[in-house]
């Protein structure tokens, strides 16, 4: 987040596109590891665009859970 003055104009690089979830939204929650995915609700604890590794409460759980942004409705969470 930037603060820009009164009276500047604005340039295409002071903008920024809208996170492709925001913070409250409840998203899918899959979490994989090799051929086999689990998947519960979640509410995102933080916005963030697809590939941005965001945090989620799994509602399903009560868990926290760390994954990756795969689209609007959907984080992804690789287990090695």
């Amino acid at each position: 987040c930037q603060v820009i003055p009164s009276g500047r104009v604005l340039t295409r690089d002071m903008l920024m596109d809208p996170p492709d979830v925001m913070k409250g939204d409840k998203v899918k929650v899959s979490v994989r590891t090799g051929d086999l995915v689990i998947s519960a609700d979640g509410i995102t604890t933080e916005s963030g665009a697809v590939g941005d590794k965001i945090r989620v409460y799994c509602t399903t759980t009560r868990v926290y859970l760390v994954g990756t942004v795969q689209d609007p409705n959907t984080v992804v969470i690789e287990v090695q």
